[in-house]
């Protein structure tokens, strides 16, 4: 048997072999779709595919497109047209297969995908969204939700209870339409997020329907953008300190209330405490509402009541009952009525839920961030702060993070704020200019115990900490995946940030990172790991904008003529690396400016002048961010302009001589000081093996990536599917300094990739290296490979 195994993986090299003579290495090669052998491999593909499937089987009809590629066996990427063994519908289909022959006679499959053939009709028209993609329908939900909540000015975080319909049309990309049913509990959209406030909802419930588009080109749920949101016309109410009467809800438990107090036997009039729990029904022509109410005794009697505003609900729980209430209002005659009501202790109701019992007096009740209350102990906790500190300017506290109260004797109130210094002194007669200041800001909880009926308020605990993590100001439980992450991501890399809305704004985005990480690391196809990177924190946007730069050629921007580089004709040896001939200089950092393309320029024209000189000079990106009158400095650039912007100044300065600073400021090159000049720039061949030939007998070459799978790379050969990092969309410019073959332990894979210098600081991926799939033109990597010529 294991001579037999031998023999088969003989001929599986062979086959290799006289396949791709004089072809690129690597490459995939077009075959036949007519071929018998393509069309006998994709019906066993098909078949094992049937078995597995909960679908119809799906039988072959045309094979329209039919690649190989020599990889760890032979991988098969195959087009075809299929039709539904029952239904008879076309489908359009692609399928990924590898074939082991010394590992297994049956084909390891990798993708197969089939959708409904497309016809003219079907561009904007709404289909249905697939079981299979409902899993992405829930995580494009989440991202709704959390639009939603940015959107509306209430502080209260929305959830979805379920999702209704879910429909897809083809609008240059996808746009999703989905109906979903919508809670909105008590969490706070940024503070502590528990099972008992999720479980908590805090007003109706809605119906909300929501646009989400999605490119072609970017299958991840989080680059999707919410492209409109619409709700139903019902408001929420309040569970706080007031009702709002504009509401079914409100005018239904002021009404209530009324009649409830009058129709008792006490002598006191009943006040509202609190709505625990409601419900709203529309049936034609009468708005049915149903109330659990906590009612109180107030400090005025039914004989002398002057103004029912003035009444004050008492302190204390002897008289305060639950009341369950159905209200119905008729539109016509604009009229309420009790239909049946039942009252009782709040003591001795066993029938109260959870929910409601947690909001009766004793428990904690959360207070409205937006309310003029809130405004209240801004003030007086200032005031507190700036009477025991010894500082000698005023403090402010100028965020309420969350707060609550529960009545004990009183009331107990828990607030988080934030609490900055101004630049007022304490002596100065007015504070109204005092401006806030970023640095030395601190979060503190603060216990303030009221006692309304005797006008007292104190603190009774005060304890503070700088802006750092903190889950309870994030929101999150201690033990959160993403928070304990995120932490360790500050400390590695010594993250802080002045403000708690910093802070919180660089959470979101981890978290919303980290998420993206999961997704390439699922989809990866080297042995790249991603994760909690030195950018972790930075959203794609701002990513781009500071540290990318590589520009999208436009008509205003001019075209110099390069000529095509000579290939030599050479053995290549298994792997070659500039860096152990002292060609390329340490890895340097751009910082927050989009220079990469002269980082890039500056260290191809170091490798040629060390290859000439046999000295490595380190030369200066700064000269060409300020004097290249042709590209963009910080906001971006390109390297045909780039050399002809060298060779029209008369070259380039040392690094020492003209340093680098990370911001556009104003020309002063020093013709005395150049110490590099070049004579032109060549472009090189696109054909992968070409350009590592022109790389031993050259030295490093400049190219444009696509860096979507570099902001969260960690280490190892970065390989993603061309639908994550298109090289179409190239906005990065690096170096490549040599290549090899990495191979891994366990399946013993080679994975060939290049070595690519970056521009981020050594602390970024491999020591400031990348690791790129080499054969493939992985994100771009041989769109626009250019040098300079001394």
């Amino acid at each position: 048997m294991g001579s037999l195994h031998l023999f088969c993986f003989l001929l599986v090299v062979g086959a290799i072999g006289s396949t791709n003579a004089g072809l690129c290495a690597g490459c995939p090669e077009d075959k036949d779709p007519n071929d018998a052998e393509v069309r006998n491999h994709l019906t066993k593909v098909v078949k094992i595919q049937n078995a597995k499937s909960n679908d119809e089987d799906l039988n072959i009809v045309e094979v329209k497109e039919a690649k190989s590629q020599v990889v760890a066996g032979i991988k098969w990427i195959i087009k075809f047209v299929a039709q539904g063994a029952k239904s008879k519908k076309l489908y359009e289909c692609e399928t990924s297969w590898v074939n082991q022959a010394w590992v297994s006679d049956q084909p390891q499959i990798i993708d197969f995908e089939c959708n409904p053939k497309k016809s003219k009709r079907d561009v904007g028209a709404s289909k249905d969204v697939k079981p299979e993609e409902l899993e992405q329908v829930k995580e494009l939900v989440d991202l709704g939700m959390e639009t939603l909540d940015e959107l509306d000015a209430d502080d209260n975080k929305r959830v979805v209870v379920r999702i209704i319909d879910a429909k897809k049309k083809l609008v240059n990309g996808i746009m999703y339409e989905v109906a979903v049913e919508v809670k909105m509990t008590s969490c706070p959209e940024e503070g502590l997020t528990t099972k008992e406030c999720l479980s908590e909802e805090v007003g109706p419930q809605k119906i909300c329907k929501l646009q989400i588009y999605r490119s072609f080109a970017d299958k991840s749920p989080h680059n999707a953008k919410v492209v409109k949101s619409e709700c139903d016309t019902a408001k929420s109410r309040s569970v706080l300190d007031s009702v709002d009467s504009s509401t079914h809800i409100g005018k239904a438990a002021e009404f209530a209330t009324k009649r409830l107090s009058n129709s008792m036997n006490s002598i006191k009039v009943k006040g509202l405490v609190n709505i625990l729990e409601s419900s709203h029904l529309y049936k034609t022509g009468s708005h049915i509402t149903s109330l659990t109410l906590e009612l109180g005794d107030t400090n005025c009697t039914k004989q002398h009541m002057e103004k029912e505003s003035e009444c004050a609900v008492l302190p204390g729980v002897e008289n305060h009952l639950v009341c369950s209430v159905d209200v119905i209002h008729d539109e016509s005659s604009d009229k309420m009525r009790l239909q049946g009501f039942n009252c009782k202790d709040v003591k001795h109701d066993k029938s109260l839920t959870n929910r409601a019992r947690r909001a009766l007096v004793g428990g904690e009740r959360p207070l409205d961030l937006s309310s003029e209350r809130i405004v209240e102990l801004k003030d007086f906790v200032s005031s507190h702060f700036n009477s025991y500190s010894d500082s000698v300017y005023t403090k402010a506290v100028v965020n309420v993070l969350s707060a609550s109260y529960k009545t004990v004797s009183g009331r107990v109130l828990n607030v988080l704020v934030e609490v900055a210094n101004t630049n007022c002194f304490k002596t100065a007669e007015t504070k109204n200019e005092c401006s806030i200041q970023e640095l030395g800001r601190l979060v503190c909880k603060v216990g303030i115990w009221e006692k309304p009926w005797l006008d007292k308020k104190e603190i009774i605990s005060n304890e503070c900490s700088p802006v750092e993590p903190n889950p309870e100001v994030l929101g999150v439980s201690a033990s959160d995946e993403h928070f304990e992450k995120f932490k360790k991501f500050t400390e590695r890399f010594n993250k802080a940030y002045p403000t708690v809305n910093e802070l919180k704004k660089r959470f979101r985005v981890f978290r919303a990172n980290m998420k993206k990480a999961d997704f390439l690391q699922k989809h990866e196809q080297g042995t790249a790991v991603y994760g909690a990177s030195i950018f972790a924190d930075l959203s794609s946007s701002e990513f781009k904008k500071h540290y990318l730069g590589l520009k999208k050629r436009t008509s205003p921007v001019p075209t110099f003529e390069q000529k095509q580089a000579d290939i030599p004709e050479i053995t290549l040896p298994e792997e070659y690396d500039w860096r152990n001939f002292n060609v390329v200089t340490p890895v340097k950092n751009q910082g927050m400016c989009g220079s990469c393309w002269a980082f890039s320029v500056t260290g191809n024209i170091e490798g040629q002048y060390a290859i000439k000189t046999g000295s490595l000079v380190s030369l200066s990106e700064q000269e060409l961010v300020d004097c290249d009158k042709y590209d963009s400095g910080c906001q971006g650039g390109l390297f045909d302009t780039a050399y002809h912007a060298v060779e029209e100044i008369g070259g380039l300065e040392g690094e020492s001589d003209y340093p680098y600073t990370g911001r556009d400021d104003k020309c002063h090159f020093d013709a005395s000081e150049v110490r590099v000049s070049i004579s032109s720039s060549v472009n090189i061949s696109h054909n992968e093996t070409d350009m590592a030939k022109w790389l031993v007998a050259n030295g490093p070459i400049s190219i444009g990536l696509n860096a979507n799978a570099m902001q969260l790379y960690l280490g190892g050969v970065s390989h993603p599917w061309k639908f994550l990092c298109s090289p179409e969309d190239m906005d990065h410019g690096v170096l490549i300094v040599g290549y090899g073959i990495h191979k891994t332990w366990l399946l013993q894979r080679h994975l060939p990739y290049w070595l690519i210098k970056n521009s981020w600081g050594p602390h970024w991926g491999h020591q400031g290296y990348y690791m790129l799939y080499r054969g493939d033109g992985s994100c771009g990597v041989n769109s626009m490979p250019t040098s300079a010529v001394l």
